[in-house]
């Protein structure tokens, strides 16, 4: 049993095919599909200036990052701490090119380095968050890209031997966590 394109075997009623449908990938383009304009010839060479243009952009646009990353602002200007266990976040953003900050601009709260000039007044966490230890008066450095800015804290209010009661400081975490607003104390 013969077919035109193919054989059918006859222990096995399956077509194989006498030749490839379809072309050989190493054939020239066929005649009838317009070459590309853009092409240099080879595949592979186009595909290697492709890449290097895509790195020379990514590079720019780091090195375009860094040059917009070396201006930049902290909010709050400056800090003040009322009572015990008294918390404030710094928050430190890169300046436009006309020098404002807008929604877009680029957070450099975590890329900045935070240093306490008196750690017995206020500490500094590596992501800017303060934290009253005692009564007085510090500036807390906040560098980046090189620049460093200077926010002054005043604390007041702080305890020597802070009393933590069920009440006031225990509860309202329970309540947090969804526990009921009653115990019986």
């Amino acid at each position: 049993m013969q077919q035109e394109e193919g054989r059918v075997s006859s222990s096995v009623t399956r077509y194989v095919p006498t030749h490839h449908p379809l072309p050989a990938i190493h054939s020239p383009p066929r005649p009838n599909l317009p070459a590309c304009p853009h092409s240099t010839g080879t595949g592979l060479r186009s595909i290697k200036r492709l890449i290097a243009l895509a790195l020379a952009v990514l590079a720019n646009q780091v090195a375009l990052a860094d040059a917009a990353a070396a201006t930049f602002r902290v909010a709050p200007a400056s800090v003040e701490l009322e009572g015990t266990f008294a918390r404030a976040q710094l928050l430190a953003t890169s300046l436009e090119a006309d020098g404002g900050s807008t929604d877009r601009s680029a957070d450099l709260t975590r890329q900045a380095v935070y240093a306490s000039s008196n750690p017995q007044v206020v500490t500094v966490s590596d992501a800017g968050a303060l934290l009253a230890v005692g009564n007085g008066q510090a500036v807390v450095s906040v560098t980046a890209g090189g620049e460093a800015i200077e926010v002054p804290v005043v604390v007041s209010g702080v305890e020597e031997r802070p009393s933590i009661g069920f009440v006031s400081h225990v509860l309202p975490v329970l309540k947090l966590f969804g526990y009921p607003a009653t115990f019986a104390i």
